[in-house]
């Protein structure tokens, strides 16, 4: 089976680089996702490029300080990661991330590089030098994320000031590391008429705290023993009516859903803290890092399963 990817054009514009908009997840039980799925397409569309895999690489403290005050449900939270779409390669566009959220509201900064220059970035070297070791493919490239994304050159004035942002967070939480790494399958969800609601769907969640680098593969151990589906409904202001009544039909109820949250929990159950000393974390992460920069290899997609017209739930193990 062929996987549509999700992707568009990165000559789209800045705006798409800041992000300012009220995200809530829901928990999909599969017995209701025909039914909730043929509903919400009856005002939804599922793009060109509205499928793919999506896979975010954590970076944060020894002890995981960053995620674990997350957890806490502070007034404001904020999160460090590589975000990549689809089949990445070193000299493919991924996004270095920063997530904050602000009393309910989400804001989220990133800057398109090579997946090369991401790691590099963020394991220390200067951020021109890194984009200069490890250039994207071209200045045109597509890339496999259901949100237009523009191409980025070190001079850009606006990238510039959202990579000091990422330098100063990098700062404040050093030091920082991979840390974990989550995997879905994404199916994205637009509207033809309101162009501030987004809805997507991840199936096949996991994740993994060891071999933190894209080129390692996507597998990792199953988020959810019975196979549920996270659904996130995106907007930037009051749900439309036909979308709240959806979700009161089929008894849905935003819940904190947080998958690397749901991983560093599942994580301490295994390894309950105290059991790794955090000398040992931060070596194994830094081996990782280093690893991963010597080889440069590129990336292995694992399998593909999502057909274009109908998603296939993988039912695979860990």
């Amino acid at each position: 089976m062929n996987t549509q990817k999700t992707g568009e054009d990165t000559s789209a514009t800045r705006a798409a680089e800041s992000f300012a908009r009220i995200e809530k997840k829901y928990l999909v039980k599969r017995a209701i996702w025909s039914d909730l799925s043929q509903a919400l397409h009856e005002h939804l569309q599922e793009g060109p490029f509205g499928r793919g895999c999506v896979s975010s690489l954590y970076y944060d403290t020894p002890r995981n300080d960053m995620i674990t005050a997350s957890m806490g449900k502070p007034f404001y939270k904020e999160k460090l990661r590589i975000r990549a779409y689809g089949e990445p390669a070193a000299d493919k566009a991924v996004f270095v991330e920063l997530k904050t959220k602000v009393k309910g509201s989400s804001y989220k900064r990133r800057v398109a590089t090579s997946c090369g220059a991401a790691q590099a970035w963020l394991a220390g070297m200067p951020y021109a030098e890194a984009c200069a070791r490890f250039p994207l493919r071209s200045t045109i490239h597509r890339i496999t994320s259901s949100d237009s994304m523009p191409s980025h050159h070190p001079s850009e004035s606006v990238s510039l000031q959202i990579v000091r942002e990422i330098d100063a967070a990098r700062k404040r939480h050093a030091p920082l590391s991979p840390s974990i790494m989550t995997i879905v399958e994404r199916v994205a969800l637009t509207s033809a008429s309101r162009s501030d609601v987004r809805v997507t769907f991840d199936f096949d969640a996991r994740w993994r705290m060891k071999d933190l680098s894209f080129d390692t593969g996507l597998s990792g151990a199953p988020l959810f023993a019975d196979g549920c589906i996270i659904m996130e409904v995106k907007c930037q202001g009051a749900y439309p009516l036909w979308l709240a009544q959806l979700l009161s039909r089929f008894c849905l109820r935003p819940q904190p859903c947080s998958k690397v949250c749901r991983a560093l929990e599942a994580a301490r159950q295994i390894h309950p803290i105290g059991t790794l000393s955090p000398d040992s974390q931060q070596q194994s992460l830094q081996e990782s890092t280093a690893q991963w920069l010597a080889s440069n290899n590129q990336f292995a997609r694992y399998t593909n399963y999502l057909s274009n017209d109908r998603l296939s739930i993988s039912e695979q193990s860990a």
